[in-house]
């Protein structure tokens, strides 16, 4: 078995680029706004609609925006690991 401390070969060090997972900022993201849209549906009047229309278009608008967002946060690390 060869000795390490024997070994020829310099030591090379490298930089490991820590890049962030995308899906997981993106469920995220969607899960955040899931609930805050949720919130929001519950909290105010819902005008002419029912409280179900008013529930799924508040949920359905904020979870495409909290994907949207979670998504810019993770662009943002992902550009700053580059450095």
């Amino acid at each position: 078995m060869p000795d390490p401390s024997s070994d020829p070969s310099p030591r090379v060090g490298r930089r490991v680029r820590r890049a962030p997972k995308f899906p997981v900022f993106m469920v995220g993201g969607g899960v955040i706004g899931l609930i805050f849209g949720i919130v929001m549906a519950l909290r105010g009047e819902s005008g002419g609609y029912s409280d179900a229309a008013t529930l799924g278009l508040f949920a359905l608008t904020f979870t495409c925006v909290g994907v949207l967002i979670g998504t810019a946060v993770a662009l943002f690390f992902d550009r700053r690991s580059l450095r």
